[in-house]
């Protein structure tokens, strides 16, 4: 049976990136079918060259040819890590870890309420210093990517779903200054039911921030380790 040579892998991983393909997991997965399919053809009695089976494998792939797989997996994988993600923070809210958040809240609108306006500096940064952590952390997982020639889907997935984790609170404070100004109430976090809401905000987002860097993160270094172990 004829099989591929080195050299002919490489040419066939040429050609899919040649097609726009930019992650390497999907390389490697087209790499892997194209591969095999054209073995398959030779072993049949196909005598077209490695060329022309290339072109003619590539028409089957439909209208957007390998772009439908790419953003099939794109999708398929921010999936994947969304649900783990949501999965992780509802059980926060399942007894009896529900006990903990709320003596969370409540120990975050007493700290609120006796810095109170008089510290508005000493307020921000209490208020930021749960993302701030997470923008150290997120920096030095960026430093180690650049190590790495490849892009990977994986880690383009892991930056998607943090910064999806974060977006969504700060909608959730939108929303709150949204909706006082709507109703013409102050901006200001003076009386208890003011802290209460902000302090709900905030252990949102503490919680989404331990998800992140607790469950996902560790979740992705071992699925990234494994990926890195396959490349050259």
């Amino acid at each position: 049976m004829k099989t591929l040579t080195i050299d002919q892998i490489k040419e066939i991983k040429d050609f899919i990136i040649s097609k726009d393909v930019k992650y390497y997991e999907i390389i490697e997965e087209l790499t892997d079918h194209l591969a095999s399919s054209i073995e398959e053809k030779w072993s049949e009695g196909d005598n077209n060259n490695l060329e022309y089976l290339l072109a003619k494998e590539y028409e089957n792939f439909g209208s957007y040819k390998f772009l439908s797989i790419q953003e099939s997996r794109e999708k398929q994988k921010f999936r994947e890590y969304k649900h783990m993600f949501f999965k992780s923070l509802k059980e926060f809210f399942t007894f009896p870890l529900i006990v903990t958040v709320l003596a969370i809240v409540l120990l975050i609108t007493a700290l609120l309420h006796w810095i109170g306006q008089e510290f508005k500096f000493l307020t921000m940064i209490f208020i930021m210093s749960p993302v701030i952590v997470f923008f150290y952390s997120y920096a030095k997982d960026l430093l180690l990517r650049k190590k790495v020639k490849a892009k990977l889907l994986l880690d383009s997935t892991y930056s998607s779903v943090m910064s999806f984790s974060l977006l969504s609170n700060t909608i959730f404070f939108n929303i709150i200054m949204q909706g006082k100004r709507l109703f013409n109430l102050p901006t200001t976090y003076d009386s208890i039911g003011d802290c209460l809401l902000m302090a709900s905000g905030l252990t949102l987002t503490i919680l989404s921030i331990y998800v992140g860097l607790n469950i996902i993160k560790p979740t992705y270094q071992n699925e990234r380790d494994r990926i890195l172990k396959t490349i050259n």
